[in-house]
C-alpha cells in the first residue's frame, strides 16, 4: 500500500474529513452542554497540523487524523501515522524524513517544541476494521501469527463512532457520518425545545447548511493563502442549527457538489478495480481542487465549456454525471499535460485534445455542438473534441447545411443564421472554420498522447 493513499486532500463540504470535522465538533457541543460549559473560545479548524482539530482558545483539546485506506486491516497498513515524526535540515531546507502524527511542532531547525495534545487525545479514523492496535509485540504475534507488528508510541487511538465501532466505512445511500452528524442536531434541537426537534428533514437541511458554511469558509481562506486555515466556531454552528432557518441549497452549490462527488466515486471505482495511480492521484487532487475553488462565474464558465453540446448550459441545468466520470475524469487519469485554462490536452505534434462530457450517440451532435450559442472561437483553435462515442468532422457537418457554400462566397451569413440557430456576422468562424474533429476515446490511442500508465 502506498503511503501516498490519503483521504481526499482536496477541500470539499462533502469530503470525508469535511464532515468528520464537522461530526465531531457537533459530539463536542453537546458534551459542553451536558457539563453545563460555555461554548466560546471552541472551534474545529482543519489542516493546521493534521487533518483537524477540535481547539479551545488556541490549545489543541484533540486532534484528528483521517485515512481512507480501503484495505488497511493491521497496524502495519496505517504505520504512517504511528510513528514518531521527524524533521531535519537537508540543504538548509526543513524536510520531513518520517511521518507520523503531529504531536508537536518543529522550529525551522527541526528542532522539537513543546507537545501540543496529550497522550490521550490523539485520534484516529478510518474506514475499515483495524486488528491488534494496541496490543504488545507478543500478544499481537501470538494472535495475528504471519502478520508484522507495529509499535504505537504516541498512544493514537482509534476514534469510536456513536455504533460502538472504531471504523466508519464509506458509500451507502446516506453515509453513516451523516446519520451521526443528524442525530447530534436531534440532540441540540432537544435540549432547547426546538420546534424542529422531531423533524428528520430539518436535520439533514442542516447538515447540508454546515456542509455549505464550510464549502464557504474553505474557498474563502484559500483566496486569503497559504498559514489560513479554514474553521468552524461552536458559537457559529450552534446559533446556525437553532436559527429555524431552513436551509435552501444554491444552485452552485449543488452544482459545486455534483462534480466534486462524481470525481470521489470515480475514484472510489479505481480503487474497487485495483488500478493503482497513487502518484498521480495527488496531483489529481490538486487539479480538481483548483477547479472546484473556481469563482462562481469561471465555475460556470468551465461547465459551460465541457457541457459543449448543450445549448446555453447555465446553473439552473445538471451536470452530465455519467459523461464527467466517462470522459473527463478517464482522460485525466489516462493522459498527462492537461491544460486547465484551456481544458485540452496536446500531444507530441502539438495538436491540440478539447476535454468535455460529450457521451451522447445521438445523430444530432454535430450540429448541436455548432449551434450552441456558447461557444467562442478559442474552441475552434482547437483539432479534436474528446467525447465517448462518436469520430467525425464538424466541418462537414457544417458543409451539408442548405446552400453553405453559397452563404460563404456571398457573404449572405444572414441566411446562414437561420440556418445554423445562432448569431453570425462576417467574421463568424463558422464561415471560415478550421477542420476540427469529434474524437472518440477509443481513438486516443493514435494520436501519440502520452499516457499516466503503460498498458
Amino acid at each position: 500500500m502506498s503511503d501516498n493513499r490519503n483521504a481526499t486532500s482536496s477541500w470539499s463540504g462533502y469530503s470525508h474529513q469535511g464532515s468528520l470535522g464537522i461530526f465531531v465538533a457537533l459530539q463536542k457541543i453537546n458534551q459542553l452542554f451536558a457539563d453545563d460549559k460555555s461554548l466560546d473560545g471552541w472551534k474545529v479548524i482543519y489542516e493546521n497540523a493534521e487533518d483537524f482539530d477540535i481547539q479551545n482558545n488556541g490549545t489543541v483539546d484533540s486532534r484528528h487524523q483521517v485515512k481512507a485506506y480501503k484495505d488497511a486491516k493491521y497496524p502495519n497498513d496505517i504505520k504512517d501515522v504511528l510513528s514518531i515524526q521527524n524533521y531535519e535540515l537537508v540543504e538548509g531546507k526543513k524536510k520531513l524524513t518520517v511521518k507520523g502524527f503531529q504531536i508537536r511542532s518543529f522550529d525551522n531547525l527541526c528542532n522539537p517544541l513543546n507537545i501540543e495534545v496529550d497522550d490521550e487525545s490523539r485520534y484516529l479514523h478510518v474506514i475499515t476494521e483495524i486488528l491488534g492496535l494496541n496490543l504488545s509485540e507478543d500478544e499481537f504475534t501470538r494472535t495475528y501469527s504471519g502478520c508484522t507488528y507495529v509499535s504505537n508510541p504516541n498512544n493514537v487511538k482509534l476514534f469510536e463512532y456513536p455504533d460502538n465501532k472504531k471504523f466508519c466505512s464509506l458509500g451507502g445511500t446516506e453515509s453513516k457520518i451523516k446519520e451521526f452528524c443528524k442525530n447530534e442536531i436531534k440532540i441540540i434541537l432537544e435540549k432547547i425545545n426546538h420546534v424542529k426537534k422531531e423533524d428528520n428533514s430539518y436535520f439533514s437541511g442542516m447538515y447540508d447548511g454546515l456542509q455549505f458554511l464550510l464549502d464557504e469558509e474553505i474557498r474563502q481562506k484559500h483566496i486569503l493563502g497559504s498559514g489560513n486555515y479554514p474553521e468552524l466556531n461552536f458559537k457559529k454552528i450552534y446559533d446556525y442549527i437553532t436559527s429555524d432557518n431552513e436551509f435552501i441549497q444554491s444552485d452552485i452549490f449543488r452544482l459545486r457538489s455534483s462534480f466534486y462527488n462524481v470525481y470521489l466515486k470515480y475514484k472510489i471505482e479505481l480503487d474497487e478495480e485495483e488500478i493503482e495511480v497513487y502518484e498521480y492521484e495527488k496531483e489529481m487532487d490538486n487539479l480538481i481542487h483548483e477547479i472546484y475553488i473556481m469563482d462562481d462565474d469561471k465555475f460556470i464558465k468551465f461547465l459551460e465549456n465541457i457541457h459543449i453540446d448543450k445549448n446555453d448550459f447555465n446553473i439552473n441545468m445538471n451536470i452530465n454525471e455519467d459523461g464527467l466520470k466517462e470522459v473527463f475524469f478517464h482522460c485525466l487519469f489516462n493522459y498527462k499535460y492537461f491544460d486547465k485554462r484551456k481544458i485540452s490536452f496536446k500531444n507530441s505534434e502539438d495538436l491540440i485534445f478539447v476535454l468535455t462530457t460529450i457521451n451522447s450517440t445521438r445523430v444530432s451532435l454535430s450540429k448541436d455542438i455548432i449551434n450552441n450559442h456558447n461557444i467562442t472561437e478559442s474552441l475552434f483553435k482547437n483539432n479534436y473534441i474528446i467525447n465517448l462515442h462518436k469520430s467525425e468532422s464538424l466541418f462537414d457537418t457544417i458543409s451539408t447545411l442548405k446552400n453553405f457554400t453559397q452563404y460563404q462566397n456571398d457573404n449572405n451569413w444572414k441566411d446562414l443564421e437561420e440556418a445554423m440557430d445562432r448569431y453570425v456576422t462576417e467574421k463568424d468562424f463558422f464561415l471560415h472554420p478550421k477542420d476540427i474533429k469529434l474524437i472518440k476515446i477509443s481513438d486516443l490511442k493514435e494520436q501519440n498522447l502520452e499516457k499516466v500508465l503503460n498498458d
